[in-house]
């Protein structure tokens, strides 16, 4: 709908203000054209105001066509900073194609007062949106009263523009692409994150070309340091012995180990043997610490004091070093040295990277906040980055799964990831494992809600989330040596199946028993129960599975009302061929990769 053309006042523009000069002049408006000048003002705000005009800038012209111009200050001169001088380049960039982290990089040159950002219309776009406003408040006269208050209106709409929309347009843009790069970062650092918690604990073949690989029973971390500390720790992360011993290291890359140091690293090593060795990295004197120690790893090999030539690893120390200034430390190993807390982390960060560094948000500690993961997650709020953090861990604990009997048995080295389990959280976690270690461990899952203090706590849809990641095992020392996963014994004293018997140690859902089942004995052609479970289960039986017709089974439960479970037939059937197959990738860094201290010294390994 066509607006119509405003109408003219009789008088000209100048003649019109002489009349308000006398009521004006206390306000400071001392002849016509500062009158002049205020009307303009007032009109500009107005237009500026105006909802339709504001949507259209925001819309159709700025957020399409905005260029952003980077300005560097006098202070942004005088820093000398080169990540601040290079943003001279962003001249008349538009602003859609600024990638998120220059922008965040912008905006805090921006804010430490380095750099002037302005968001504008090209010449050509910012004449175009200034005629499209003019043409519509305009008089169609054409003597010289209208072309007088035409220029009026012109000066108006230029002054709207310039001093009122552009700048708080251009502020609600740039907060607007601020938010979306900062999630863009925080999504980063949640991946980043992922990366490092995916890497499968540390394993070893015995041999080159063995494809089966061995968890080690004994893991040695060394920290160098006044005085150098070792800890041995077992397969349960105990630690089972430690050494405090001064070392003489020096940064020469090719120095040898000293006689008295050898003899007493050769002493501990022969008492109780690893089968992995881990070194903090931290300096220089640590890379050469690696090379020593790998020469001696090689000669007591050679004298076959070790059965095998065991790797020697380089690992980065920033969990560790949290870990050691933390709390739980300090009530678990309330006499141990930070140096030697630190190794404890080191050996047990190698034998499972996922639950040490779970530890670094036990009792809601934010001790993850430490990481580093994203050179820009300062310009994230602390809120911000531990919910995309946690994500993370629930990600990728939820992948591997959670040995629940063992994380009730042995909290302080397994129960740190039960808290990221799908459908807890810290609270009905802290609750969950303080019972399970008073009533001893489950046979089955659902013994978890059967119980009537867990049940008050975890209702049926809570247990339903979670069920699927929580894993029965008989790793535990509170394990009944006389009946195996999902086995009871009833009043009679006979052992019985319970739960889903086999498929307890399994990803499969309890709901999916029943499909599991008879996927079970269409294999092998057997009655469904514990047998049949048991069988199909074995290595030697699983390539039957392979020649199931999922597809028909999958129709066929579709047309009988119980839905799509083509997906869940599939999962079914890789779970009885591997149940809780580890997702997670061995990962060997080289040197370049090794982080401080592991520079140089090619076919260095570190972990």
């Amino acid at each position: 709908k066509a607006t119509p053309p405003p109408p003219d006042p009789p008088e000209d523009p100048d003649s019109l203000a002489c009349d308000y000069v006398p009521a004006a002049e206390p306000y400071g408006y001392k002849d016509a054209a500062a009158v002049l000048a205020g009307v303009r003002w007032m009109g500009a705000k107005l237009l500026a105001a105006e909802p339709a005009i504001r949507s259209r800038m925001r819309q159709r012209h700025l957020k399409e066509k905005g260029r952003l111009t980077c300005t560097v200050t006098r202070k942004g001169h005088d820093s000398g900073e080169p990540s601040v001088l290079e943003l001279r380049s962003f001249v008349a960039v538009p602003l859609q194609s600024v990638p998120e982290e220059d922008l965040l990089r912008i905006l805090q040159a921006k804010d430490s007062g380095y750099v002037k950002v302005a968001v504008r219309l090209s010449e050509g776009d910012h004449e175009a949106v200034r005629r499209e406003i003019i043409a519509h408040c305009s008089s169609q006269q054409q003597d010289d009263t209208a072309h007088a208050w035409n220029a009026v209106r012109e000066s108006m709409v230029e002054e709207a523009l310039e001093q009122h929309l552009y700048p708080l347009l251009e502020e609600e843009l740039l907060q607007t692409r601020a938010r979306t790069a900062r999630r863009w970062v925080a999504r980063q650092m949640q991946m980043n994150l992922e990366n490092l918690l995916r890497v499968a604990p540390y394993s070893y073949t015995k041999e080159p070309h063995d494809k089966k690989r061995i968890p080690p029973k004994r893991l040695l971390a060394i920290m160098y340091g006044e005085p150098s500390e070792l800890v041995l720790i077992d397969e349960r992360g105990e630690v089972v012995s430690f050494l405090s011993v001064y070392m003489m290291v020096s940064q020469n890359y090719n120095a040898q180990l000293r006689d008295t140091d050898r003899a007493k690293l050769v002493a501990y090593l022969s008492k109780d043997p690893p089968e992995v060795m881990v070194v903090g990295a931290m300096g220089l004197k640590s890379r050469t610490l690696h090379k020593q120690l790998h020469g001696l790893v090689e000669e007591l090999h050679t004298r076959r004091t070790l059965p095998r030539p065991i790797d020697v690893l380089l690992a980065d120390t920033n969990v560790a070093y949290k870990y050691a200034h933390s709390q739980r430390a300090q009530r678990e190993f309330p006499r141990y040295s930070p140096s030697r807390l630190m190794a404890v982390s080191l050996a047990r960060r190698l034998q499972d990277p996922l639950r040490e560094m779970a530890g670094l948000c036990v009792g809601r500690s934010e001790d993850v906040l430490a990481l580093s993961l994203h050179p820009l997650q300062g310009m994230l709020d602390k809120t911000e980055r531990l919910r995309f953090l946690h994500r993370a861990f629930v990600n990728v604990v939820n992948e591997v799964g959670v040995d629940i009997n063992m994380a009730a048995d042995r909290q302080t080295t397994h129960g740190h990831t039960v808290q990221f389990v799908s459908g807890l959280g810290p609270r009905k976690a802290a609750q969950l494992l303080k019972v399970m270690l008073q009533k001893g461990c489950v046979q089955y899952r659902a013994q978890l809600i059967e119980d009537r203090d867990i049940a008050a706590f975890m209702r049926a849809t809570t247990w339903r989330n979670a069920v699927g990641f929580l894993r029965i095992t008989t790793n535990t020392s509170m394990w009944a040596d006389n009946h195996d996963i999902g086995q009871l014994v009833n009043d009679d004293g006979e052992v019985e199946m319970a739960g889903g018997g086999p498929l307890e140690g399994t990803r499969i859902h309890p709901d999916s028993y029943r499909f599991a089942n008879k996927v079970a004995s269409d294999a092998l052609e057997e009655e469904e129960g514990e047998v049949c479970l048991k069988r199909v289960m074995h290595p030697t039986k699983s390539h039957m599975l392979d020649e199931l017709l999922l597809d028909t089974y999958a129709i066929h439960l579709e047309e009988s009302g119980h839905g799509k479970k083509k997906h869940t037939l599939t999962d079914i059937t890789a779970e009885l061929k591997a149940p809780f197959a580890d997702p997670r990738r061995l990962h060997h860094l080289t040197a370049g990769e090794a982080g401080e201290g592991a520079e140089g010294g090619g076919g260095l390994r570190a972990w």
